[in-house]
């Protein structure tokens, strides 16, 4: 049943750039504004790390890279991913007049997602060497991508049944095409 059908009256359209989710008109808390602080300083961390270890460094001639180079790509896009998030959450808060009061809705039961994540990346991590890197990638994507998209509650049709499978399969063949073939890093 539609909106329209169950109110009478027509859903709401939004502006583009606009949440439909009512995000942007709300005020942000200042823990959004801290988890940006946290990426952004643990990349920053990270590249110090990198930048200070002799065995991790870039390459220094020729087609290879380096043992640094993903690690540094990654630490990049962490940082940059830091910075643009605080931005936006400083956009945000200024343009609805402030940071927001904590909700209080946080409890020990909302953490089984983070905890099973945590797990499956074990599990993940263990069958790389008896399943290879294809395989056992295939199977976590499948499982994850059906996983994120069953808690964005957007709902499930029928095509989502070939359609998260085959999200999570282009992941891991694209990962590596990208690393066996694109920078020719062996993979299990």
């Amino acid at each position: 049943m539609s909106r329209t059908e169950a109110t009478g009256k027509p859903a709401p359209r939004y502006k583009a750039g606009q949440a439909a989710g009512g995000d942007g008109d709300r005020r942000p808390e200042f823990t959004e504004l801290l988890a940006g602080v946290a990426f952004a300083g643990i990349a920053l961390v990270g590249m110090t790390s990198l930048a200070n270890n002799e065995y991790l460094e870039l390459g220094r001639s020729g087609s290879d890279p380096g043992p640094g180079f993903v690690p540094w790509i990654a630490l990049t896009v962490l940082l940059v991913g830091g910075i643009v998030h605080m931005l936006s959450v400083l956009r945000r808060a200024v343009v609805a007049g402030g940071f927001g009061v904590a909700n209080g809705e946080f409890s020990l039961a909302r953490l089984w997602v983070p905890a099973l994540m945590l797990a499956s990346l074990v599990v993940y991590q263990a069958a790389l060497r008896p399943f290879g890197f294809l395989a056992a990638s295939i199977t976590f994507g499948v499982v994850w991508v059906a996983v994120l998209h069953w808690r964005s509650a957007n709902g499930v049709r029928s095509r989502h049944v070939f359609q998260l499978p085959a999200e999570g399969a282009a992941l891991a063949v694209g990962v590596y095409l990208i690393f066996r073939h694109g920078i020719q890093v062996p993979l299990p």
